[in-house]
């Protein structure tokens, strides 16, 4: 049975039990953000699987930067931004969504900073028009996966494998930017 929790953060580690409602245990259901607790958070201390992130509208979830540190799958609905707080996530490492999840669905705005790996796989798609992502490294679409509306700036190398999609026209390639498509 999956494990959701909220956020209640004393300290920034993701990884650390006590910082969830859902003590002693980390959520691996649904994370929720509210209105308390440390705005910055990491997973330098482990790896994190979790279903889905929402930032609540009811309190109205504060400004969190999420930094991952480590590997961060998402296999659930996926994140979102149900407030009107800006959320960021910076990605050093692997950030993952798999199945049918989202970088948002929300009509909050949901920021990605991509200096590591970010990964589409399934049909998980990369949110809506209140999302955006700055790749600076390596962004990858696999199987049915879509850009979704998302706006992206890519920096790098923008993938799409197997049957992925581009989704709208919210792609900018810069000129040091390369987009590959293979079928």
């Amino acid at each position: 049975h999956a494990t959701d929790g909220t956020w209640v953060g004393g300290s920034s580690d993701w990884t650390n039990p006590a910082n969830w409602s859902s003590n002693p245990t980390v959520p691996n259901g649904t994370a929720a953000f509210t209105n308390t607790g440390s705005t910055s958070v990491d997973n330098t201390n482990g790896v994190v699987a979790i279903g889905g992130i929402t930032f609540t509208s009811a309190p109205n979830a504060q400004a969190y930067t999420l930094s991952i540190e480590s590997a961060f799958i998402i296999n659930g609905a996926g994140v979102a931004n149900n407030s009107t707080s800006a959320q960021i996530f910076n990605i050093h490492d692997s950030l993952i969504f798999h199945n049918s999840s989202t970088a948002n669905s929300g009509a909050g705005a949901v920021s990605y900073n991509n200096s590591g790996f970010m990964f589409f796989f399934d049909t998980s798609n990369a949110g809506n028009a209140a999302t955006t992502i700055t790749n600076n490294e390596i962004l990858q679409f696999n199987d049915t996966s879509s850009a979704g509306s998302a706006h992206i700036t890519n920096n790098a190398e923008l993938d799409f494998f197997n049957s992925s999609t581009t989704g709208g026209d919210g792609i900018t390639n810069n000129a040091t930017g390369t987009i590959r498509s293979e079928e």
